[in-house]
């Protein structure tokens, strides 16, 4: 289960050198929960990703497909809390889940989100609740 989606660029393509030389650094960790292994994914601005599934290598492949141009570090010190704060959410969901987000896709996706966080834990909402 995937909980964001990145955006993708359009602009034109650079060299090796020069993408790890402009290089956006995202510090990650991953941990068990609930649900399997989860590993969150975070910028200087906040929480970018959180990807659940079965194991760690399958979970940082995923996160480097979805960040090609970023440089991944292993840094359990920088995303401790925000990895606490999702596993305690697996398992206590009516707590809420608040976490400065880096919320990254087009604006209807973003807004679209927005509008999922606002739904109340454990209601359950249509389509067509949603788009209005």
């Amino acid at each position: 289960m995937n909980l964001m989606i990145s955006k993708t660029s359009s602009g034109p393509k650079r060299t090796a050198a020069h993408a790890n030389a402009t290089a956006e650094i995202l510090s990650y960790a991953s941990g068990d929960c609930a649900l399997g292994r989860v590993l969150v994914a975070r910028s200087v601005k906040g929480v970018c990703a959180i990807l659940i599934g079965a194991d760690h290598d399958e979970l940082k492949a995923d996160l480097t497909g979805r960040f090609p141009q970023a440089k991944l570090v292993a840094d359990e010190t920088i995303v401790h809390d925000d990895l606490a704060e999702v596993i305690d959410f697996v398992d206590k969901p009516a707590k809420g889940l608040h976490l400065m987000l880096d919320l990254r896709g087009t604006p209807f996706q973003r807004s679209v989100w927005q509008k999922l966080r606002t739904i109340p834990v454990s209601r359950t909402v249509s389509y067509i609740e949603l788009a209005i």
